[in-house]
Protein backbone atom coordinates (compact mmCIF):
# COMPACT_ATOMS: atom_id res chain seq x y z
CA UNK A 1 0.00 0.00 0.00
CA UNK A 2 0.81 3.74 -1.21
CA UNK A 3 0.09 7.41 -1.27
CA UNK A 4 0.97 10.08 -3.25
CA UNK A 5 0.12 13.37 -4.62
CA UNK A 6 1.84 13.05 -7.58
CA UNK A 7 0.64 9.98 -9.27
CA UNK A 8 1.70 11.27 -12.47
CA UNK A 9 5.37 10.46 -11.71
CA UNK A 10 5.43 6.96 -10.34
CA UNK A 11 7.38 4.52 -12.24
CA UNK A 12 4.98 2.47 -14.24
CA UNK A 13 6.58 -0.63 -13.22
CA UNK A 14 5.48 -0.08 -9.77
CA UNK A 15 2.21 -0.67 -10.85
CA UNK A 16 1.89 -4.15 -12.39
CA UNK A 17 0.13 -6.60 -11.19
CA UNK A 18 2.00 -8.08 -7.81
CA UNK A 19 2.89 -4.65 -6.66
CA UNK A 20 1.08 -1.56 -6.40
CA UNK A 21 -1.70 -3.19 -8.83
CA UNK A 22 -5.05 -0.81 -7.62
CA UNK A 23 -5.23 2.71 -8.19
CA UNK A 24 -7.40 4.23 -5.33
CA UNK A 25 -8.73 8.04 -6.32
CA UNK A 26 -9.16 9.69 -2.71
CA UNK A 27 -10.37 13.23 -3.30
CA UNK A 28 -10.43 16.53 -0.98
CA UNK A 29 -13.06 16.11 1.57
CA UNK A 30 -16.54 17.59 0.76
CA UNK A 31 -18.26 20.45 3.81
CA UNK A 32 -19.48 17.60 5.64
CA UNK A 33 -16.30 15.92 5.85
CA UNK A 34 -14.53 18.66 6.39
CA UNK A 35 -17.48 18.67 9.29
CA UNK A 36 -16.03 15.36 10.53
CA UNK A 37 -12.22 16.24 10.63
CA UNK A 38 -12.68 19.57 12.77
CA UNK A 39 -14.71 17.59 15.42
CA UNK A 40 -12.05 14.98 15.40
CA UNK A 41 -9.73 17.30 15.75
CA UNK A 42 -11.27 19.68 18.22
CA UNK A 43 -12.26 16.96 20.18
CA UNK A 44 -15.79 17.85 19.70
CA UNK A 45 -15.00 21.06 20.31
CA UNK A 46 -13.73 20.73 23.69
CA UNK A 47 -9.50 20.63 22.82
CA UNK A 48 -9.44 23.89 22.58
CA UNK A 49 -11.92 25.22 23.81
CA UNK A 50 -14.16 27.31 21.88
CA UNK A 51 -16.57 29.99 22.51
CA UNK A 52 -20.11 29.93 21.77
CA UNK A 53 -20.05 31.99 19.18
CA UNK A 54 -17.84 29.43 17.03
CA UNK A 55 -20.10 26.81 14.63
CA UNK A 56 -17.54 24.56 13.58
CA UNK A 57 -20.38 23.77 10.95
CA UNK A 58 -19.73 27.47 9.24
CA UNK A 59 -16.24 27.02 9.60
CA UNK A 60 -16.20 23.38 7.69
CA UNK A 61 -19.08 25.04 5.10
CA UNK A 62 -17.10 28.30 4.49
CA UNK A 63 -15.48 28.67 1.19
CA UNK A 64 -12.49 29.39 1.90
CA UNK A 65 -12.14 25.76 3.15
CA UNK A 66 -12.66 24.46 -0.22
CA UNK A 67 -9.30 23.32 -1.07
CA UNK A 68 -8.33 22.40 2.50
CA UNK A 69 -6.97 19.17 2.89
CA UNK A 70 -7.27 17.38 6.81
CA UNK A 71 -3.76 18.75 7.42
CA UNK A 72 -5.05 22.50 6.50
CA UNK A 73 -7.88 22.30 8.87
CA UNK A 74 -5.60 20.94 11.04
CA UNK A 75 -3.62 24.02 10.87
CA UNK A 76 -6.27 26.31 10.78
CA UNK A 77 -7.10 25.04 14.10
CA UNK A 78 -3.60 25.22 15.85
CA UNK A 79 -3.80 28.84 14.33
CA UNK A 80 -6.58 29.90 15.76
CA UNK A 81 -5.91 28.25 19.45
CA UNK A 82 -2.65 30.47 18.96
CA UNK A 83 -4.26 33.22 18.29
CA UNK A 84 -6.69 32.92 21.46
CA UNK A 85 -3.24 32.56 23.15
CA UNK A 86 -1.64 35.24 22.26
CA UNK A 87 -4.80 37.69 22.70
CA UNK A 88 -4.83 36.32 26.15
CA UNK A 89 -1.47 37.11 26.77
CA UNK A 90 -1.46 40.53 25.21
CA UNK A 91 -4.46 41.30 27.69
CA UNK A 92 -2.68 40.09 30.82
CA UNK A 93 -0.85 42.85 32.67
CA UNK A 94 2.37 41.16 34.46
CA UNK A 95 1.00 41.63 37.90
CA UNK A 96 -2.29 39.88 37.12
CA UNK A 97 -0.56 36.90 36.07
CA UNK A 98 -1.42 33.71 37.30
CA UNK A 99 1.24 30.89 38.21
CA UNK A 100 -1.38 27.99 38.06
CA UNK A 101 -3.45 26.92 35.30
CA UNK A 102 -6.42 28.68 36.62
CA UNK A 103 -5.79 31.99 33.43
CA UNK A 104 -4.84 28.98 30.84
CA UNK A 105 -7.90 27.28 31.46
CA UNK A 106 -10.53 30.04 30.77
CA UNK A 107 -8.49 30.31 26.98
CA UNK A 108 -11.39 30.49 24.57
CA UNK A 109 -11.31 29.87 20.83
CA UNK A 110 -13.30 32.40 19.37
CA UNK A 111 -15.24 33.25 15.92
CA UNK A 112 -12.54 36.39 15.61
CA UNK A 113 -9.53 33.70 16.15
CA UNK A 114 -10.53 31.67 13.07
CA UNK A 115 -11.08 34.50 10.98
CA UNK A 116 -7.46 35.58 11.84
CA UNK A 117 -6.12 32.04 10.80
CA UNK A 118 -8.03 32.39 7.66
CA UNK A 119 -5.98 35.24 7.02
CA UNK A 120 -2.65 32.86 7.51
CA UNK A 121 -3.61 29.46 6.72
CA UNK A 122 -4.15 28.62 3.19
CA UNK A 123 -5.03 25.37 1.41
CA UNK A 124 -2.55 22.95 0.62
CA UNK A 125 -4.09 22.00 -2.97
CA UNK A 126 -4.09 24.85 -5.41
CA UNK A 127 -7.26 24.78 -7.88
CA UNK A 128 -4.70 23.67 -10.64
CA UNK A 129 -4.10 21.22 -8.64
CA UNK A 130 -7.44 20.29 -7.75
CA UNK A 131 -8.42 19.80 -12.11
CA UNK A 132 -5.28 17.77 -12.27
CA UNK A 133 -6.82 15.62 -9.38
CA UNK A 134 -9.93 15.50 -10.78
CA UNK A 135 -8.78 14.75 -14.88
CA UNK A 136 -6.76 12.02 -12.84
CA UNK A 137 -9.75 10.47 -11.17
CA UNK A 138 -11.70 10.64 -14.04
CA UNK A 139 -8.74 8.64 -16.11
CA UNK A 140 -9.10 6.04 -13.41
CA UNK A 141 -12.56 5.71 -13.41
CA UNK A 142 -12.63 4.84 -17.27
Amino acid sequence: MAATNRPDIIDPAILRPGRLDKTLYVGLPPAADRLAILLTVTKGGSRPQLDQDVSLEDVAFDERCDCFTGADLTALVREASVNALSTYLKTQSSSEQTDGQDGVANIKVNKLNFENAFKKVRPSVSKKDRQMYEQLRQSLSA
